[in-house]
């Protein structure tokens, strides 16, 4: 301590002792840093740029080598169904099951007889030649009981059965079962021959069908040791991996087992050896082989220390170094592997060592010059500051007259220079300060508190106010004068706020030693210390007692009033917006939705009735065929344009809740048989076969809304049948017994062969307006509303409708509703064999009735005046015609007026100058009894009441059909001397 009370300031070290090491080890740093990062980073892009070209490499060795095995695999299946597809498979399948039955010998007892070898020297040469045009070591032909009823090489296993025999639980009969199950070619995967040789082997299945479609057995052709160790060296002369693995996923237990090791020996010749069950427990190869679908998908590229598929059977390496992998999934036939490819780190890395040790070469250098240099800059700098350094603790020590002899001309006399200035400067900021202090004093309330709250000092503002001497705060806390009214949260505001550096303002309600509450605005700030550090906080507040009593009691007296009124008015307003905003929306789209529905069936009806004409009253055999296909088309398209329409309407319903619902009684088989007839044409005409299966017995009735689910069937046949281009849809239908609180149901599963989707688009396609994808819209057309109906009418059935498939592998879209009561209700089991014949209705162009009878048409179009009138002139009927509701109204009044009043009127509801609903309106109000029919395009809901309201007899909707139409008007003209005429 010094003399004066102040703490003694370090005198400073010499230059090298102290601030000379400093500025040495700096200049080191400064100039060394930029080098070593510069060098680190050189480093690890080299290193990152060869991994990504390792990588790069490695994905493309396993991509050639997994799409090799892949093609290789799949041209062995495509030579297998080809042959297997052949007419003398067949008949070599038939010959032996013909001759085993006229023997009554089972297929075991029959093979190896005389009429056995009769039957496979006169078919059997196939299989030989077969056999030796692609090097197969065996092909077998199994029956559908799993007898081996031919072998290429008459091997032990002809005759035998692979279900029960000694091959039974080996790999060929597993594939034998899986081919049967799923009708598809199929791989066994490689397993150990059986003929005890110990060579490795594997089997492709591919089923065989008979003429009129049932699996008469599988053909199975041996790939041998030698066409399999051709195959994978094949794939180990790619020049970017130095080793490979085959490995095989089993999903089922989340095993990994390596099948085939694959290395280059010393010369460089690729090596293959067979491991097969030898199972993988790298951490890594399970992360990759879960991850992979079969699909051609990539694992990542990962280092680790050894190779973790295991060892191999040739001298291909040292397999504990570290190494770079991959890995590409494949799916053989049915059967999932990855290929896994390496390279040695050491390899792909070998160039990073000789930058490295360029790069510490570089770094030396640089810090012996580094060290030179700021040995030389030190001294100059060091020497002055000492000087002032010395002058500076005297400063500090509180001797404020000090001051420094300035010497040199730069920057440290300049900073001489300044420390003179800051001294003169201070003297008169301590003098400042003191001012300040007194008149701060005067005015304000003042605490301070150290860091932990403890009370410092208070000024006499703050003793006056409170009450309490100033013994009695200082040591205390804040909480001696704390009020009720403030609460805790503003307390923890107000630490954390100054706990963390900040400046905290608000206001605080105090209570005095006698007990009564002030008021103040308090503004608490931190003060810190030569660190940085927070060392106490000082308070200073201003009293707003009498302020705080006058808001007080403003706030008491209009608060409530203001609150209650804001929230009544809010309310109010949301309610009045909401309901305005409601209303608006239900009746524009009502209003959208009928006004387009009446515009285009209006055109619609002309369209169609005019191609109809064309169609049925023309001699079309003179024809051209050009012209005969372009009134088919436009038939086919107006029609499609009308099921777009309804399926708009539709969806309206559905969504504004006015979609009705039955539950009637029904029979599910002839409502397939319906649905198979009406598309069953539409399917041929594609080029596609349209099946029914029954899978099951099936209720002979069940209860829900017929009219909804044969839409449902529709829509989803329709849709399969319009996405198949090849192949064809089949309708399996089974019932489900209640089970576990659910109720019976029956399920529709409609499976195609069509185009397939992905799990992206099969996520898009239940949603209205979407289809798969754009590419889909313009290939096959649509609106995408087909599937969303179904979807809503089938939660509407209490059911539900989902959807399976993959790209290239067909679609199958299953459709579930609740079969309702069936207590009493007897099954049908073999329901294909009882659907009852479907009657055919021919239509007949002629004209089957005669109308003797006067119409009055109001319409108008144009078009619809000429099409409608032709077709009941054509018919037998008188026609008049009004081009609107006011010339309708005159004539249908001046007829009865004469005597000679219309049986029918014809009303088109939507007419300029008046109306149809103001036409008929007057009509009636005249007294006009005769009949009228309405005729409208609206389809909304409630347009066929609305017509009737307005006094019409009978609704007819547009486009018109023309047989109905005719029945109607004949109808009401029979009925129509029974009418009055008008009073």
């Amino acid at each position: 301590m010094t003399q004066s009370g102040q703490p003694e300031i370090g005198t400073g070290e010499r230059a090298w002792g102290g601030l000379g090491r400093r500025m040495l080890r700096r200049f080191l740093v400064v100039s060394m840093v930029p080098m070593v990062l510069v060098g680190v980073v050189s480093y690890y892009t080299a290193r990152e740029s060869l991994h990504e070209q390792a990588a790069e490499a490695l994905s493309r060795s396993v991509e050639h080598q997994g799409a090799f095995l892949e093609n290789w695999f799949q041209y062995r299946a495509i030579e297998l169904e080809s042959q297997a597809s052949m007419t003398m498979t067949r008949r070599l399948f038939e010959g032996v099951d013909a001759s085993s039955r006229a023997g009554k010998q089972t297929p075991t007892e029959f093979v190896g007889t005389p009429r056995w070898r009769a039957v496979v020297n006169e078919l059997g040469d196939g299989l030989d030649v077969f056999q030796e045009a692609y090097g197969y070591s065996n092909v077998l032909l199994v029956d559908a009981g799993g007898t081996v009823v031919y072998s290429t090489s008459r091997g032990a296993e002809l005759g035998s059965s692979l279900l029960s025999g000694r091959a039974a639980g080996s790999g060929i009969a597993g594939v034998f079962e899986q081919t049967m199950l799923s009708g598809q070619t199929r791989f066994s995967d490689l397993q150990v021959s059986l003929d005890g040789s110990g060579d490795v082997v594997g089997y492709l299945c591919s089923p065989c069908m008979g003429d009129t479609g049932e699996l008469l057995g599988v053909v199975a052709v041996e790939l041998s040791t030698e066409q399999l160790e051709y195959v994978f060296s094949a794939i180990a002369e790619h020049k970017h991996t130095v080793r490979s693995s085959i490995v095989r996923y089993h999903e089922e237990d989340r095993r990994a087992a390596i099948q085939v090791s694959i290395g280059h020996d010393e010369s460089g010749t690729g090596c293959v050896s067979f491991a097969l069950e030898e199972s993988v427990e790298g951490e890594r190869v399970q992360r990759w082989m879960g991850t992979l679908n079969g699909d051609g998908s990539h694992g990542e590229v990962m280092v680790y220390a050894h190779s973790p598929v295991g060892g191999y059977g040739c001298d291909c390496g040292d397999h504990s170094e570290r190494v770079l992998g991959t890995v590409r999934g494949i799916d053989v036939a049915g059967v999932r592997w990855g290929v896994v490819s390496e390279i040695p780190v050491d390899q792909a890395f070998a160039s990073t060592g000789r930058l490295w040790r360029m790069l510490l070469g570089m770094m030396l250098a640089t810090g012996v010059l580094a060290v030179a240099l700021a040995g030389r800059v030190t001294r100059g700098i060091v020497r002055p500051i000492e000087s002032l350094s010395r002058a500076s603790n005297r400063v500090a020590c509180g001797d404020l007259s000090q001051r420094c002899l300035v010497e040199q001309d730069d920057e440290i006399g300049g900073l001489g220079a300044s420390f003179n200035v800051m001294t003169t400067n201070l003297r008169r900021l301590f003098k400042d300060l003191g001012n300040q202090k007194y008149a701060m004093d005067q005015h304000a309330i003042v605490s301070i508190t150290d860091t932990s709250g403890i009370i410092t000092y208070v000024n006499d503002r703050f003793v006056d106010i409170s009450g309490y001497a100033q013994e009695e705060l200082v040591g205390g806390t804040h909480r001696k004068v704390k009020g009720d009214e403030t609460s805790d949260q503003t307390y923890k505001e107000l630490w954390e706020t100054i706990s963390d550096g900040g400046v905290w303002s608000g206001e605080i309600q105090n209570r005095a030693k006698d007990g009564a509450a002030y008021w103040i605005r308090q503004t608490v700030v931190p003060l810190e210390d030569d660190t940085g550090s927070i060392k106490e906080f000082i308070a200073i507040s201003t009293d707003i007692s009498e302020q705080k009593e006058t808001e007080q009691a403003m706030l008491d007296t209009n608060e409530e009033l203001t609150d209650q009124r804001n929230e009544l008015y809010t309310v109010l307003q949301d309610l009045d917006d909401a309901n305005r905003g409601v209303e608006f929306a239900s009746r524009a789209k009502s209003d959208f939705l009928a006004n387009m529905s009446h515009e285009i069936r209006t055109p619609m009806t002309a369209i169609l009735g005019y191609a109809e004409t064309l169609k049925s009253e023309g001699n079309l055999e003179l024809a051209p065929s050009e012209r005969v296909d372009a009134v088919d088309t436009i038939l086919r398209n107006g029609d499609h344009l009308l099921a777009i329409i309804n399926d708009i309407l539709d969806l309206s319903k559905i969504e504004s809740g006015k979609m009705e619902i039955e539950s009637i009684p029904f029979s599910v088989i002839e409502l397939v048989s319906d649905v198979h007839g009406l598309l069953r044409i539409r399917a041929e005409e594609s080029g596609l076969w349209l099946g029914v299966d029954f899978d099951g017995a099936i209720p002979e009735v069940i209860e829900s809304d017929p009219t909804r689910l044969r839409q449902i069937l529709m829509n989803v046949v329709g849709n399969a049948i319009k996405f198949t281009e090849t192949g064809g849809v089949k309708i399996v239908t089974r019932f489900e017994p209640g089970v576990g609180g659910r109720g019976a149901r029956v399920c529709f599963d409609v499976v195609d062969t069509g185009i397939g989707m992905s799990e992206e688009q099969i996520e898009k396609v239940f949603t209205a307006f979407s289809q798969a994808d754009s590419s889909t819209t313009r290939r096959f057309g649509g609106t995408g509303l087909g599937l969303d109906i179904s979807k809503r009418l089938c939660e509407m059935l209490n059911g539900e409708i989902t959807l399976k498939s993959a790209i290239g592998e067909g679609t199958t879209v299953s459709v579930v509703v609740d079969a309702g009561s069936i207590e009493s209700v007897e099954m049908i089991e073999d329901p294909a064999a009882s659907t009852r014949a479907r009657k055919t209705i021919t239509a007949q162009h002629g004209e089957a009735s005669r109308l003797d009878c006067r119409v009055l048409l109001a319409e108008d179009g144009v078009d619809n005046q000429r099409l409608i009138s032709h077709i009941l002139r054509r018919a037998g009927a008188e026609v008049s015609l009004a081009e609107n509701g006011k010339v309708a109204l005159e004539s249908a009044l001046e007829a009865v007026a004469e005597g000679a009043g219309f049986e029918v009127i014809l009303m088109d509801m939507q007419m300029p100058v008046m109306s149809g609903y103001e036409s008929v309106a007057e009509l009636r109000e005249a007294g006009y009894r005769g009949a009228i029919i309405a005729l409208t395009a609206h389809a909304m809901d409630g347009d066929r009441e609305k017509c009737i309201d307005a006094g019409c007899d009978d609704f007819a909707s547009k486009p018109i059909d023309r047989a109905k139409l005719i029945g109607l008007i004949d109808g009401y003209a029979r009925g129509a001397s029974s009418r009055a005429a008008p009073k």
